[in-house]
C-alpha cells in the first residue's frame, strides 16, 4: 500500500557551490554552510543567518540578498528510510527553481529546467539505511538563453528602457521562470532559487499508479435519466509481468461526505501488466452531485480512488478529488469571449465577477495554506466568483486550487508567459520542447479541480508575433486535458485590458465607453493604509514621498492626478484617503458599467486582487491583507444582486437637478420575486416600489429625479426581500473627476476605430 513521506522542513542545509560541473562529494568540502528549510529559497536561508531580524522587504532591503543570485547553490538533507522486500520508492520534487542536478547519495538522478513541472525519479535501487539527499542550483545570472537571436535580444534592450518596469531582465522571455521574478510594476526582481514547492518520497508495492485524467461528461441538470460518464485514463508502472487487478470507487467526500459509501464501481483485471503502460476505465454515476461556484450551486466533490493488487496482494492505493461539471462559452473564432459572450457552466449562464490573482509573496516558497485561505476568503466576501491567475505570476500550489474547489471559486489559468510587447518568445527548438513539457506538467498536475475552466496562453503578448508559442501551448492543453476552454493569451478578441484609464491619464468615467465582452484588466493604484506603509517605507520617507516610495512601485505623478478631485488636505493621511477613493470610485465605475451589460458581456476581472509584498499597487488587499477602501466598494458592486443607479456624470451641487435610470441585476439562476427596491437621497425617499427579479436577470426599475438640497450630496439604494436586505449601494454625487468630455470623446472614437463599439 502507498505511504508518501515529508521530506518537507528545517532540517536541510544549504551553501554556495564553487565548482563549475555539479559534483555531490563538494558538499563535504563546503565551510559557510546555512540551515535551510523547504519549501524555501536561498535568500531567506542565507539572509536568516547573514542579516538576522532583517525585513527583507522594508526599504531598499531587498537589495542585501541580491548577490545570492550571482551563485550556483547546493540544498542537501540526510535522512533514514530502509524499504521493506517487494517495496518501491520514488522521489518526488513538486517545484524545483529552476535550472537543478538532482544527486541521491551521490549518484545524479537528473538534470531539470523549469519552476512548474514536477520531478519523479524512482530510487529503490539507491536507497540505504542512511541516505543523502542534494539538489544543486544554477545561478540565475547564468541561466540558458536559448538561442535568442541578435535582432530580438536588441528588441528586448529597447523593451528593457521603454517597459515601464514590467520584467526589465532582457533574458526574462528566455526562462519559464515566473516572469514576475525579474522585477514588475508590482513587485520586485527577486529571483527566486530553492524547493519552492513540496519535497516526498511515495512508497508502493511493486506497481504503482502515477496519474490519472478524468474527462467528465456532465449532463444538464434538467436531463432524464441524469447521468453521468466519466472516462478515466490512468497510468501505471509495474516492476515485472505480473496479473494485477485494478479496483475503481468513487466516494461523495463534500460538503456532505460519505465515508465508505461508494457512488461508483468499476474493475479491470489484465492479465500481464508490465513497465508503465496507460489503462482506461469508464465509470457511470447516476443521479450525479455536480460542482457549482458559489453563487449558482454547491461545491460538490468526489474522491476517485484507484487500487491495484497483484497475485491478491495490494501494493498501491492512489487517490484524487474530482468535481462533475461541464464548461462551454460559444465563439465563433474559438476565443471564449469572441462571441455572445456567456460562460456556461452544467448548462447555466455564469457572469463573471473576478480579479486578477498575481502571488501572494514575491518569495513563493514561504506562501503557506493560511495564507492561501486568509485571501481566498477575502475574495469571495467581496463577492467575487472568479479568479484569473495571471501569466505572470505562478502554477499555485495545490492548496490555492484545492480551496478554489472548496469554495467554489472559478479558476481562469495562465501559463507562465507575458508581456512581450515588441520581441517575441524564442523558436528554437529546444525552448519549445521546454515550454511544451512545463505546460504539459502544469495542466497534469492541475486538470481535476474543477474550479478551473479556462486554460489561456498568457498575458499580453501578439499571439500572431507567437503563433509557435500558441501553438504549443494549445496543443499540450488539447492532449492533457481537452475539456476546458482555450484562450490563445489575454486580451483576445471581445476582451480588453483598458489602460486608458490610469497610464494614459484618461479619467474613471471612460470606463463606460468600454464596449468589450469581457473586461479583464482595468484598475488604478492607491497606497496602503498609512499603518501599512510605515512598515516599510522608512519614517524619512514617509511625508512627503521620498525614494522608497518610487522604490516600492508608485507611480507618483498619476497618483497625485486621481488623487486630485477627492483630497481635502496636504497630509500623508489626506493624500492616502484620496488615492484611495479614487481606486474605489474608479472600480465602481467599471464593475456598474460591466454589470449593466450583462447581456452582452461575460463579466468583468479587476486589477488585482493582491500584491506580492509591500508595495503602492492596483491591489485592493494589501500585502499586510488590510483591505483598501475599494474592497468595500466591490463588495457592494460585486453583489450577485445588485441594486444600481445610472446617472450623468457631472459635478453636482445643491439647488442643483439630479435624475438617474434604477437597474436591479440577478446573477443568480434562482426567481426573487416580492422584492421592493428604495431610492433615497439626504434622508428623502426618491422611489420606492416593487420588483419581480427573475433568474439570470437585467431590469431598469424606472427614473428618479430630484433638487439636490444643502448639505452632504449622498444617493442611497436598497433591495429587500421580506424583511432581508439583499442588496445596498450608495453615491457620493460629490466625487467626480472633472478631467472628462474630452477624453470621453477620444475614448468613444479609439473604440469604434477598433471595431469594440
Amino acid at each position: 500500500m502507498r505511504k508518501v513521506i515529508s521530506l518537507n522542513g528545517n532540517r536541510w542545509k544549504c551553501a554556495a557551490s564553487a565548482m563549475e560541473t555539479p559534483d555531490a562529494s563538494e558538499i563535504e568540502r563546503l565551510r559557510d554552510v546555512y540551515p535551510a528549510t523547504v519549501p524555501g529559497d536561498v535568500h531567506l536561508d542565507v539572509l536568516n543567518v547573514t542579516q538576522p531580524g532583517v525585513d527583507l522587504y522594508y526599504g531598499a532591503n531587498k537589495e542585501l540578498g541580491n548577490w545570492v543570485e550571482d551563485h550556483d547553490w547546493w540544498y542537501w538533507i540526510d535522512f533514514n528510510l530502509a524499504l521493506e522486500p517487494g517495496q518501491r520508492a520514488w522521489l518526488v520534487l513538486h517545484g524545483a527553481d529552476y535550472v537543478s542536478w538532482t544527486f541521491l547519495n551521490g549518484s545524479l538522478l537528473g538534470q531539470h529546467e523549469g519552476m512548474f513541472s514536477e520531478q519523479s525519479y524512482e530510487i529503490t535501487a539507491l536507497l540505504r539505511g542512511e541516505n543523502r539527499l542534494a539538489v544543486r542550483f544554477l545561478a540565475p545570472t547564468r541561466f540558458p538563453d536559448h538561442q535568442i537571436s541578435l535582432y530580438n535580444r536588441y528588441l528586448n534592450r529597447y523593451e528593457q528602457v521603454v517597459g515601464a518596469d514590467v520584467g526589465c531582465d532582457p533574458q526574462r522571455r528566455s526562462t519559464l521562470k515566473c516572469q514576475m521574478s525579474y522585477g514588475w510594476d508590482f513587485a520586485p526582481g527577486i529571483r527566486t532559487i530553492g524547493l519552492w514547492d513540496d519535497v516526498e518520497i511515495v512508497v508502493t508495492g511493486a506497481a504503482r499508479v502515477l496519474s490519472a485524467r478524468v474527462r467528465n461528461t456532465a449532463l444538464a441538470p434538467e436531463a432524464e435519466p441524469k447521468r453521468a460518464l466519466l472516462g478515466i485514463d490512468f497510468e501505471v508502472d509495474s516492476q515485472a509481468p505480473a496479473p494485477t487487478e485494478f479496483t475503481m470507487a468513487l466516494y461523495e467526500v463534500y460538503p456532505d461526505p460519505k465515508p465508505g459509501q461508494a457512488v461508483a464501481t468499476a474493475r479491470l483485471a489484465v492479465p500481464s501488466l508490465a513497465g508503465r503502460q496507460t489503462l482506461s476505465l469508464v465509470l457511470t454515476i447516476d443521479d450525479p452531485k455536480l460542482w457549482f461556484p458559489w453563487d449558482h450551486g454547491p461545491q460538490n466533490l468526489y474522491e476517485l480512488e484507484i487500487a491495484a493488487a497483484q497475485n491478491g496482494r495490494a501494493v498501491d492505493r492512489f487517490s484524487q478529488v474530482i468535481g462533475i461539471r461541464s464548461v462551454a462559452s460559444p465563439g465563433p473564432s474559438g476565443q471564449p469571449f469572441s462571441g455572445s459572450g456567456a460562460l456556461s457552466l452544467n448548462g447555466q449562464t455564469i457572469f463573471m465577477r473576478g480579479a486578477a490573482w498575481v502571488p501572494a509573496d514575491a518569495i513563493p516558497a514561504r506562501v503557506t495554506e493560511q495564507d492561501y485561505r486568509a485571501l481566498l476568503t477575502l475574495a469571495k466576501e467581496a463577492n467575487l466568483n472568479c479568479l484569473r491567475v495571471w501569466g505572470g505570476g505562478l502554477r499555485e500550489k495545490q492548496a490555492f486550487y484545492d480551496l478554489c474547489d472548496r469554495m467554489g471559486l472559478l479558476v481562469w489559468q495562465e501559463f507562465p508567459l507575458a508581456c512581450a510587447f515588441y520581441t517575441h518568445y524564442p523558436t528554437s527548438a529546444e525552448y519549445l520542447a521546454l515550454l511544451g513539457s512545463e505546460c504539459a506538467a502544469i495542466v497534469r498536475t492541475l486538470r481535476h479541480h474543477p474550479a478551473i475552466f479556462l486554460w489561456c496562453g498568457g498575458n499580453e503578448f501578439d499571439p500572431k508575433m507567437n503563433a509557435h508559442v500558441v501553438a504549443t501551448v494549445r496543443r499540450v492543453a488539447a492532449e492533457e486535458d481537452g475539456t476546458r476552454l482555450f484562450m490563445d493569451v489575454s486580451p483576445s478578441l471581445g476582451e480588453s485590458h483598458n489602460w486608458n484609464v490610469w497610464h494614459q491619464f484618461y479619467p474613471s468615467e471612460a470606463y463606460r465607453q468600454d464596449a468589450a465582452r469581457m473586461l479583464s484588466e482595468f484598475g488604478l493604484q492607491a497606497p496602503p493604509a498609512v499603518a501599512s506603509l510605515k512598515k516599510f517605507i522608512p519614517a524619512p520617507e514617509l511625508w512627503p514621498p521620498g525614494p522608497a516610495w518610487r522604490y516600492h512601485k508608485a507611480q507618483l505623478k498619476k497618483l497625485t492626478h486621481y488623487a486630485a478631485p477627492f483630497l481635502t488636505g496636504s497630509t500623508l493621511d489626506d493624500f492616502v484617503q484620496a488615492s484611495q477613493l479614487a481606486q474605489a470610485y474608479g472600480l465602481k465605475m467599471g464593475i456598474e458599467h460591466v454589470r449593466r451589460h450583462k447581456l452582452s458581456t461575460a463579466g468583468f476581472s479587476l486589477w488585482q486582487l493582491n500584491s506580492p509584498w509591500p508595495s503602492i499597487d492596483w491591489a485592493v488587499i494589501d500585502y499586510y491583507r488590510i483591505p483598501k477602501l475599494a474592497y468595500a466598494a466591490i463588495r457592494q458592486a460585486a453583489n450577485p444582486i445588485l441594486i444600481a443607479l445610472e446617472f450623468d456624470l457631472r459635478r453636482y451641487q445643491a439647488g442643483g437637478s439630479f435624475s438617474a435610470a434604477v437597474w436591479v441585476i440577478n446573477d443568480h439562476n434562482t426567481a426573487y420575486p416580492d422584492c421592493s427596491a428604495e431610492i433615497a437621497l439626504g434622508g428623502a425617499t426618491l422611489f420606492r416600489g416593487g420588483v419581480e427579479l427573475g433568474p439570470a436577470s437585467i431590469q431598469k426599475l424606472g427614473d428618479v429625479t430630484a433638487t439636490l438640497p444643502e448639505g452632504a450630496l449622498g444617493v442611497d439604494c436598497r433591495l429587500t426581500r421580506r424583511g432581508q436586505v439583499l442588496s445596498e449601494n450608495s453615491y457620493d454625487l460629490m466625487a467626480f473627476d472633472g478631467r472628462w468630455n474630452l477624453h470621453a470623446r477620444l475614448t468613444r472614437l479609439q473604440l469604434q476605430l477598433r471595431g469594440a463599439a
